[in-house]
């Protein structure tokens, strides 16, 4: 299903900007050379407030999980915990999802994104969304499941409560010329990476990332139905950045934003309800 445009999912609003405002982080090697730390983070700053002043949340009240600890862990972010810091992109947060709810609008969580989709999980009956960056790496470690898991121990979550929002990501043209590392758990892939053999005897593998994720969700009972995938393939489409698209178009070099928020109002008129 392509999604475009703004969009709500349940009571939460979605950002999947692609390129619209630059690179979404401060990592050096998206600015120009010997761009200092300080000034990089004032750019990565003007963007995020731009981006606020259009949507109607707290520019500086945008947290991302640092996804150190790779097990399922995840913070939920009261309102105690975020009147805490004034800038909330400084904070390092070693879990890898975050949950927000009802209780703190104007909050966003989200990731700087390339190819890899963030999973974004609505539960509108207790108020709460659960945010991911699936990485292979976390793909393989089984964040989609856990991302549900998160909110089933949290707030008594059940399948039918859920909807579900996957981000732009990279299409199953996704290539690698030799067996990707990052698959520990081969059942996790199991039809979601073919063997491609071409005319000159040469080999590579196809990884279908979206497919993966949907075995997982799946598997945790929720429907099919309450799944909507922004199908933009970011190593093709223009508007978004891309990993793999750097060996061809320099252009590609940079990170997209993808995340969620609680609104301060909502006027149902000027977005896409996912219904």
């Amino acid at each position: 299903m392509l999604i475009n445009g703004d969009r709500c999912l349940g009571d939460v609003r979605i950002l999947d900007v692609g390129n619209k405002f630059g690179t979404m982080n401060t990592a050096a090697g998206f600015y120009p050379m010997k761009m200092t730390l300080e000034k990089r983070q004032a750019s990565f700053l003007k963007k995020r407030k731009k981006l606020g002043k259009e949507n109607d949340f707290d520019y500086k009240k945008f947290f991302m999980a640092s996804q150190t600890f790779k097990d399922g862990s995840y913070c939920v972010l009261t309102p105690e915990i975020i009147s805490l810091y004034d800038d909330g992109w400084l904070l390092d947060i070693p879990e890898d999802i975050l949950i927000i709810t009802k209780n703190t609008p104007g909050v966003v969580v989200g990731h700087p994104i390339a190819d890899c989709p963030v999973i974004i999980m609505n539960d509108k009956k207790h108020g709460a969304t659960a945010l991911g960056h699936c990485s292979a790496e976390m793909v393989d470690n089984l964040l989609p499941i856990n991302i549900f898991l998160a909110l089933e121990k949290e707030f008594g979550t059940t399948c039918s409560d859920v909807k579900v929002y996957v981000s732009s990501c990279i299409s199953d043209k996704w290539e690698y010329d030799s067996f990707p590392s990052f698959v520990k758990n081969k059942e996790v892939w199991r039809e979601s990476i073919s063997e491609v053999h071409t005319m000159d005897k040469n080999t590579y593998y196809n990884i279908d990332i979206r497919k993966a994720i949907f075995k997982q969700l799946i598997s945790t009972g929720i429907k099919q139905k309450d799944i909507y995938w922004n199908m933009d393939d970011t190593l093709t489409n223009s508007n978004y950045y891309s990993n793999n698209g750097v060996r061809n178009d320099p252009k590609k070099k940079g990170r997209n934003f993808a995340g969620a928020y609680y609104p301060n109002s909502l006027d149902v008129s000027k977005v896409k309800v996912l219904k």
